[in-house]
């Protein structure tokens, strides 16, 4: 990104797509942001790992993943895009809102339609099982397909969850988008209850409109 842009994630993020689509999005917070950050709280029982391979154990737990390390200054300034985006619910669903329809909100235009269909396209083949997790793989470039239907009953809709809950996600058809952030995170690897339960009731709500 750097050597193309001149730009680190974090700024091109918050030039190129946060400001234009005004979302309320950072990777790397200012500290002038922190007064309006929630601090996280660790699940309240430890997560379900499924059986994995040595080398894929050491993977996940070395360094111990450690829900309260979100809470420090120095990751909240970090500039980690697979692992420290933040955002507000409202943020998340602006992102989101551009990516339900041809890849523009409110006339700033992020991407054209060719490239949502290019990043929506399965990244891998049909019932290939993720060597790291267990479950069947639903990736596409960046953005989790809804073949395991927790983004409601569309299989083209798409998304992706963060560790512990948070998640958006769009539904091209019913031109919906969704957001939802929370502190208090759930123990789920993959699939937060809150998710398929959230996205079900708004996009019933939304088809009943």
């Amino acid at each position: 990104m750097r050597r193309v842009t001149g730009k680190t994630i974090g700024a091109f993020v918050r030039d190129e797509i946060a400001k234009p689509l005004s979302a309320d999005f950072f990777i790397g917070l200012p500290e002038s942001e922190d007064k309006r950050t929630a601090e996280m709280i660790g699940p309240k029982r430890q997560a379900e790992v499924p059986p994995l391979s040595d080398i894929a154990l050491m993977a996940l737990i070395n360094p111990q993943q450690n829900p309260e390390m979100a809470n420090r200054r120095e990751w909240r300034a970090a500039e980690i895009p697979a692992a420290n985006g933040q955002s507000t619910a409202m943020g998340l669903a602006r992102l989101y809102a551009a990516l339900a329809g041809d890849g523009s909100l409110d006339g700033k235009r992020i991407l054209s339609s060719k490239a949502i269909g290019r990043m929506t396209m399965p990244a891998t083949t049909d019932g290939r099982q993720d060597m790291f997790l267990g479950f069947t793989d639903a990736w596409g470039m960046g953005v989790a397909l809804n073949r395991p239907g927790i983004y409601g009953t569309n299989a083209r809709a798409f998304g992706h969850s963060g560790w512990g809950g948070s998640f958006g996600c769009a539904d091209p058809d019913a031109r919906v988008s969704i957001g939802y952030v929370c502190n208090q995170m759930g123990a789920e690897l993959v699939g937060d209850p809150r998710t398929s339960a959230l996205c079900g009731s708004v996009l019933s709500a939304a088809a009943s409109q």
